[in-house]
């Protein structure tokens, strides 16, 4: 029945999609929904000049919660349904976010709002020490207020924290620098890029929903950009000196997919595969490793499985995975850089099956995402021969991406025949629900007859961008080959 109720209701938000007022009712009540789910009640304070609504809710001791920028406090109604069970929660509208009043004379420095959470949390007679949560701005602000309130903090926990200055530039720095701002909403379509700025998987948000948070957006938009303007490091206590005071327990989580990471980039991981075997894919691997060490991120290059080894004193080594080990930044044991090396140059399904081995996907599966705990900026983990290359009787390399969840690179050798077997291999990267994050095409028929029309036609027809065009060499130079290598749409989340 509520299947059935929530089903309609959801109809009716889509015939009815466009009318504001009802768009509104049916968000409001989504939200509601949403709140006694999570068994939180909407209450309200006054705080100096300013009205706080909050959400509360469960007993025990009190988890404070507090949002980011632009956010508001229903951010946390999903993640409170757990936490009610076992905590007294209390979840805030910073002052001038979410149905708190806008003034557009007062400061919005972090350390003013944190004054200004102090302020609330002893309107609010929180007798005992506080567990403090808070996401991207929101952390700085709890940051903050263990440091200027420790008495009144028992553990902090900061999600994704603003106020960290990193070595490398972030997406959001860069994007910054160009005079954007994904996170000021001016527009529908600007609310559309922000949520997939700021979310690497969104969870499910009816429709009536969306439009009213995209009005509310546009609505902040002069509030926002002065409240992002007041954002920056400069007053901001600086972490290296306020840390070793904060003396409570602190958790600090970040997502692999942040779009502010402190290091500077998303972990950006792909997996290169080929359009056949010996067409150069370990010199394009390596080419996209040098690049991004340019770059200072941290690289690794992986080759889960390698046939055709070598037997060497140490064991089998494979001279693919050997230099994935030499231009990657992180300096593995071998053994890690390529799991599985097989003797016979064969498909990995025949070479493993003379040496008396049974591969699955599941081996590979867990030996790469142990290599991954390293937790590299920029991976590569390398393919053996073409997509659909068979580990086994039952199961093909082409289904350990999808297991990993990374998407694609293809490596185009470019010589005749080249059009057909590129654009089938997009093809079935595509059709097996991959994305094909970019393809290099890699001269390895230097007497190829049209061959900058070839390339042309590939540019137009493969739905990917083209990354480089390396250069036919007889002995491959990787640091000039980095130099063809265009990692910014790598680097960069996509639409």
């Amino acid at each position: 029945m509520k299947k059935l109720a929530t089903a309609s209701l959801l109809a009716l938000s889509l015939a009815l999609t466009g009318c504001a007022s009802i768009e509104t009712k049916l968000s409001t009540w989504a939200i509601s929904m949403e709140r006694s789910q999570a068994d939180l009640r909407l209450k309200e304070i006054v705080v100096g000049d300013f009205t706080t609504p909050y959400l509360e809710g469960g007993q025990g001791e009190t988890v404070f919660l507090i949002h980011g920028f632009q956010s508001n406090k229903d951010i946390w109604s999903r993640m409170a349904k757990q936490l009610t069970k076992h905590y007294h929660v209390i979840a805030i509208d910073l002052p001038a976010h979410g149905d708190s009043n806008i003034l557009m004379d007062k400061s919005y420095t972090v350390p003013e709002q944190a004054k200004r959470v102090i302020a609330i949390m002893d309107k609010l007679q929180l007798t005992q020490p506080v567990h403090i949560m808070g996401h991207s701005m929101g952390g700085a602000i709890a940051f903050h207020v263990a440091h200027l309130a420790p008495n009144q903090v028992k553990s902090l926990a900061l999600m994704n924290s603003a106020g960290v200055i990193s070595p490398q530039p972030s997406e959001l720095y860069l994007r910054n620098q160009k005079g954007e701002n994904p996170l000021i909403v001016r527009n529908k379509d600007d609310y559309k890029k922000m949520l997939a700025f700021t979310m690497s998987d969104a969870p499910y948000i009816p429709s009536p929903v969306i439009a009213t948070l995209t009005r509310i957006s546009i609505a902040r938009e002069k509030i926002g950009e002065k409240i992002y303007q007041e954002l920056n490091p400069k007053y901001f206590l600086n972490p290296e000196e306020v840390l070793p005071q904060i003396k409570v327990p602190t958790l600090v989580l970040w997502g692999d997919q942040v779009s502010t990471d402190p290091k500077g980039y998303r972990y950006a991981h792909f997996f290169l595969t080929g359009t056949d075997t010996s067409i150069g894919k370990t010199t394009v691997a390596c080419a996209l490793l040098q690049a991004a060490n340019q770059q200072g991120l941290t690289t690794l290059g992986i080759k889960p499985i390698a046939s055709g080894c070598e037997q060497t004193a140490d064991g089998l080594r494979n001279s693919d995975a050997l230099l994935l080990q030499q231009y990657s930044s992180l300096k593995l044991p071998y053994q890690e850089v390529n799991p599985i090396a097989l003797l016979e140059p064969l498909s990995p399904h025949l070479a493993a099956k003379h040496a008396g081995r049974r591969l699955t996907m599941n081996q590979l599966v867990g030996y790469t995402r142990a290599t991954l705990t390293h937790r590299p900026q920029f991976a590569i983990i390398e393919g053996a021969g073409g997509w659909r290359v068979p580990i086994s009787d039952r199961e093909m390399l082409s289904s350990l991406p999808k297991e990993l969840k990374v998407p694609v690179i293809l490596v185009v050798g470019m010589r005749l025949g080249c059009l057909n077997h590129a654009l089938l291999t997009a093809e079935a990267i595509i059709r097996d629900g991959l994305r094909l994050a970019g393809w290099v095409a890699n001269t390895i028929d230097p007497t190829m007859a049209a061959l900058e029309e070839n390339i042309q036609t590939l540019k137009q027809i493969i739905p990917a961008p083209c990354l480089g065009v390396l250069p036919y060499q007889t002995t491959p130079n990787i640091e000039a080959l980095a130099e063809c290598m265009s990692l910014e749409v790598l680097l960069t989340k996509p639409a």
